[in-house]
């Protein structure tokens, strides 16, 4: 038996037909050794628990089948349902394995990709083995990828769909001039299950799939005689959001915009929520182009771009349709992101640039493919040299990677919640503003049962949707006895400070410091230490408690600042920061300092206490400042005592905490 050219996926029998066939052919054997060495190793380094970002939220709601935040990511959620009733690992472990099997999906694809796209360029099988293989190991190696393939997240899914569209619609295309159907309707039904998991990224891969599907006449005829059937194929893939109307009905812990009508159902899918963040004048061009490619370089590395710009152009050569099809592609993944705010810190924006990073990586290999079929001797020891070389830089970055983005031994964020809410009182209201520590909350109260008693309140009222009536609704029915709070804040569009402060006579409330939390709160309503801050009545000079929970604590817990990761800095230094201003404004000295304490425990290179606050034409450094309002603490009040703690409530600190 022999392979044709196109990898594989037509084969001719020579001889004898009833000659006894291999279990599997050559390129079988490789897919399956790659799917299980990428999925072992990303099983490997895999979070056991939560991952800050989204990963808590999806996790959680995964697991509780509850709805995700725009635009539902049904198709997500489902999929990480049943990996958590798989009876192996903590669950946590079990939802981020998903991220890490779809990953490796995505590599074998890539090595698919990568041989339909130059099969018939090269004779010999060795080397359209090995190009391809290569090809696949550098996109598993990558920094992008390796991050999404280790905690709970939905690109590696949505990354192995589009693939997977690709790879059917290559194969229609290699087919020409003998077109049928079946492989259009298997790519609309696939682009209708991506669209139920993440409808931007999928939209934006729609033309070079029209184009690879329709650029020949026949395959417009096909598709004009077929469109009923293409229509009905998408939309059985699209079914998957009636899921979210059906779950909100049973009003879950999860239940983001709570989609019960039709209107907040249309909200939820078009993520009208996250509208204001696309275009504006907050988005610079030229810096998220800047930012984008220091991003593909970094993950990929500057010789796998240089090749893949190679192979774009030796492509665009040999087969026209396929170079544009693949530019295409890249450029709409790309402007995903690029018509956003662009963070290249956030793992989330790797995410969305997936699909480019494993295009780069089959325009390499082909291109390497295509130098090697050249007669020439030369090109042929050149596509050799250049594919030794990208092994080796690619093997020294993945080190990097593998280090950096090593989450198989994290417990911060796990660490972090217990800390924060071990001493609150039993049936406590916690108000968290900030995404990612509402997440972890939520996260270790459905999955790990740790202090299921507390209830969650997000501290905005979620009022970014839709004024906040959904979550009002929602919360309303869950907790009846807050209906009064939710009340105040959709009369006031603010905060409830009235309502929160006659519930706090009873029920202990504490909040999430933050940067605007005195345009919400009068600082003499805020408790004055814990991580969190309670509401007290200022009226009871007994109604001020003091935390026993500290920054110290908490970082003689954690781990080494030299093994803590950048999500991990960001938001302990974020809160810390937090902490730190809203001490110094209520004038406490000796709690703020906790709080620049772990500030310098985190970020030891940082030089905290030598930041300037100003206030009019003084000016005072963080340090200096704190160090007096402490002094005075343990000295009495004086005069330098009391006009510090005037300068520290009125002078800005945004050198320590940006607006």
């Amino acid at each position: 038996m022999t392979e044709s050219g196109n990898g594989g996926m037509l084969q001719g029998v020579e001889g004898n037909t009833d000659e006894k066939q291999p279990f599997m052919s050559g390129s079988e054997r490789t897919r399956a050794l790659l799917f299980a060495v990428s999925f072992l190793v990303y099983a490997g380094f895999v979070s056991p628990g939560a991952y800050w970002i989204d990963s808590g939220e999806l996790a959680a709601a995964g697991a509780s089948l509850g709805i995700i935040h725009a635009p539902g990511h049904p198709l997500y959620a489902v999929f990480s349902y049943l990996a958590s009733l798989i009876p192996y690992g903590p669950m946590g472990f079990r939802i981020a394995l998903l991220s890490g099997f779809f990953a490796s999906v995505s590599v074998v694809l890539v090595y698919d990709l990568v041989r339909h796209s130059a099969a018939a360029s090269i004779n010999s099988d060795a080397m359209l083995e090995a190009f391809a293989s290569l090809s696949a190991l550098v996109f598993a190696a990558s920094g992008g990828l390796f991050l999404q393939a280790v905690r709970a997240e939905v690109y590696t899914l949505n990354l192995a769909l589009l693939l997977f569209a690709l790879r059917l619609a290559l194969e229609w295309k290699f087919k020409s001039p003998h077109y049928d159907s079946k492989t259009m309707l298997r790519v609309a039904f696939v682009v209708g299950l991506g669209l139920a998991n993440h409808h931007l990224l999928v939209v934006a891969f729609l033309p070079p799939l029209l184009i690879l599907l329709l650029h020949h006449p026949q395959g417009r005829k096909v598709a004009y005689a077929q469109w009923y059937k293409l229509l009905l194929m998408g939309a059985a893939g699209l079914l998957l959001y009636v899921y979210l109307p059906i779950r909100t009905l049973t009003d879950p812990l999860f239940n983001y915009g709570d989609p019960r009508t039709l209107e907040r159902f249309w909200d939820v899918l078009m993520a009208k929520s996250f509208q204001p963040s696309v275009g504006g004048d907050a988005v610079d061009l030229l810096a998220n182009l800047e930012g984008a490619t220091l991003m593909l370089v970094e993950s990929l590395g500057i010789i796998t771009l240089v090749l893949g710009i190679l192979g774009c152009l030796i492509l665009l050569r040999a087969n026209r349709w396929l170079g544009v099809a693949l530019i295409v592609a890249i450029v709409a993944n790309l402007s995903t992101k690029l018509m956003m705010v662009l963070d290249p810190d956030n793992p989330d924006a790797a995410g969305y640039f997936l699909i480019s990073m494993a295009l780069i990586c089959v325009l390499a290999g082909s291109g390497l493919m295509r130098l090697f079929s050249l007669k020439r001797r030369t090109y042929k020891a050149m596509a050799v040299l250049l594919g030794v070389t990208l092994c080796v830089s690619s093997a020294a970055g993945s080190a990097l990677h593998l280090e950096k983005d090593d989450l198989s031994d994290l417990h911060t964020p796990a660490i972090v919640d217990a800390w924060m809410v071990k001493d609150m009182p039993p049936g406590s209201i916690l108000m968290p503003i900030h995404p990612q520590l509402s997440f972890n909350r939520l996260y270790h109260t459905v999955v790990d049962g740790y202090r299921p008693d507390l209830v969650i309140v997000h501290q905005s009222m979620d009022r970014r949707i839709d004024g906040g009536a959904p979550y009002a609704a929602y919360m309303g029915r869950r907790h009846n006895e807050l209906k009064t709070l939710f009340e105040e804040s959709l009369a006031t569009d603010r905060f409830p400070i009235e309502e929160a402060k006659k519930l706090s006579r009873v029920r202990p409330i504490f909040v999430e410091p933050h940067n605007q939390i005195e345009g919400d709160i009068p600082l003499e309503f805020l408790g004055s230490s814990g991580l969190y801050s309670q509401i007290v009545d200022a009226s009871d000079e007994n109604s001020n408690p003091r935390a026993r929970v500290s920054f110290s604590d908490l970082a003689s817990v954690i781990r080494s600042p030299h093994a803590l990761n950048n999500d991990e800095k960001r938001i302990i230094g974020y809160l810390a920061a937090s902490t730190a201003v809203l001490r110094l404004k209520q004038g406490q000295g000796t709690q703020a300092d906790d709080a620049l304490t772990a500030l310098e425990y985190v970020f030891p290179t940082l030089d905290v206490r030598s930041l300037p606050v100003r206030w009019g034409r003084y000016t005072h450094t963080l340090g200096a400042l704190t160090r007096t309002l402490k002094d005075g603490e343990q000295g009495g009040s004086t005069a330098s005592f009391k006009g510090a703690r005037v300068f520290a409530r009125h002078c800005d600190y945004s050198s320590l905490l940006p607006n």
